[in-house]
């Protein structure tokens, strides 16, 4: 008699338990794939990753090599349109931008080096930018980028 009390305590409890938990798979089925109704969709559409595309080491060098490129062109135009009277906010604006490339780039080993040179770069441009700074930093930046495109033949 007493295990019947026991079992009729956790019975409700139980059966709720069941309930929601029903409810939570068919809800999730319906978001992740509401055309499917196979069996088996839900753990497969919430299992997988998003797969990211696969590129060689060429590759990467190859596409950062040309990122860094137009990156440095871009520094060497705001360098000149500096000279020119340009709006400061249009100018943070494009830094601020060139930094974003930058940041979001996938750096390979062996450019670990220029990454951080080319984002030294971008803080001093920011820094001349916001402190309306003299000729001789302006300059200290042109013979940076002259450094670095020096040191990499592929420039």
């Amino acid at each position: 008699m007493e295990m019947f009390k026991t079992f009729r305590k956790f019975t409700y409890p139980f059966a709720a338990f069941l309930f929601v938990l029903y409810v939570l798979v068919s809800f999730n089925e319906v978001i992740v794939n509401p055309d499917d109704t196979e069996q088996g969709t839900v753990l497969s559409a919430t299992v997988s990753i998003y797969d990211e595309p696969t590129i060689t080491p060429e590759e990467l060098v190859s596409e950062y090599q040309k990122i860094i490129k137009n990156v440095v062109s871009e520094f060497e135009y705001l360098v000149e349109v500096r000279k020119s009277n340009t709006k400061q906010n249009e100018l943070l604006e494009t830094i601020g931008n060139i930094e974003q490339k930058l940041l979001k780039q996938r750096v390979p080993g062996v450019y670990q080096d220029l990454h951080l040179e080319m984002m030294s770069v971008t803080n001093s441009l920011t820094a001349i930018h916001t402190q309306n700074s003299t000729g001789t930093d302006i300059s200290n930046v042109v013979e940076k980028l002259e450094s670095i495109k020096n040191q990499y033949a592929w420039f």
